[in-house]
């Protein structure tokens, strides 16, 4: 079986790469010629030097793949373009060239984000057919992305997965949250920040 693995070099995808070599895939990852390969440089891999942002410029090596995971995306921004530009429009074209590409492609999969649901207003468990509100640029980017991969299911098989908070060995972001509550900042401020954070993305978005 041939995989192919988008965002290899970060935290979930690397360990992704490795497990599906334990399970005797053939796995190549795209990943740009700049990226830090310090978690899957001594893993039997192919690799095609692409960044996804061009990826149509690499579409002849996109092909003839059984499984295609992606996982690449834009976590931190300075603005709402630079999400949508990585977590939509970059989606959208290996989403095409995927369908297009790859005939016998058994799945496609989608790896999007807690934050392309939203939060729960009233204390009610999110599920799956609840209505999307995402409220930061970034879970609004995801969605866009779900959206383009559905877009796709009348050509390929598609699934979207919205993982929880993920955190470990390898992972950058909870880290530094972990660091803050060793030196004495309480948890609690942590919750009341996103509280807040949340309430106000409310607020502003009634007052338009």
């Amino acid at each position: 079986m041939k995989a192919l693995v988008t965002g290899a070099t970060g935290f979930i995808g690397s360990y992704l790469a490795e497990a599906l070599l334990k399970r005797g895939y053939e796995v190549t990852c795209i990943a740009r010629s700049t990226s830090n390969l310090r978690w899957i440089e001594h893993l039997d891999l192919q690799y095609i030097s692409c960044d996804l942002a061009d990826i149509d410029s690499c579409a002849g090596q996109v092909r003839d793949f059984d499984y295609i995971f992606h996982l690449a995306g834009r976590t931190k921004a300075t603005t709402e373009r630079e999400f949508f530009s990585a977590n939509a429009v970059c989606t959208d074209k290996l989403a095409r060239i995927a369908a297009e590409r790859n005939p016998g492609l058994r799945r496609f999969v989608y790896i999007s984000s807690l934050a392309a649901a939203g939060p729960s207003n009233d204390g009610v468990p999110l599920k799956e057919d609840c209505e999307p509100k995402p409220v930061s640029f970034y879970g609004k980017s995801k969605l866009e992305g779900e959206r383009a991969v559905l877009g796709y299911r009348g050509d390929m098989p598609v699934t979207v997965l919205r993982p929880s908070a993920v955190y470990g060995p390898r992972d950058a972001d909870f880290l530094v949250m972990f660091r803050m509550v060793k030196r004495g900042c309480p948890m609690r401020w942590f919750i009341l920040a996103g509280t807040l954070s949340g309430r106000y993305l409310r607020r502003s978005k009634r007052n338009r």
